[in-house]
């Protein structure tokens, strides 16, 4: 189940280039959750969470649930 999800993901979201599709999915996901597409796929992979932004306040991306 966690192949397809991510493979899913990496079709929808177009990981070579931000499409509208893309960009748009991002922000209703974001605001949603507070996490992008990609943070919930990371987090999934490691089972912990991440989030990508977590960088900016010079914390760590992933931490146990």
């Amino acid at each position: 189940m966690k192949i397809l999800i991510t493979m899913l993901f990496l079709i929808l979201a177009s990981c070579s280039s931000y499409t509208a599709v893309s960009v748009s999915s991002n922000i209703m996901t974001y605001s949603a959750t507070g996490k992008t597409n990609a943070d919930h796929v990371v987090s999934m992979l490691l089972q912990k969470d991440c989030k990508i932004f977590r960088m900016i306040k010079h914390q760590r991306v992933c931490v146990v649930k």
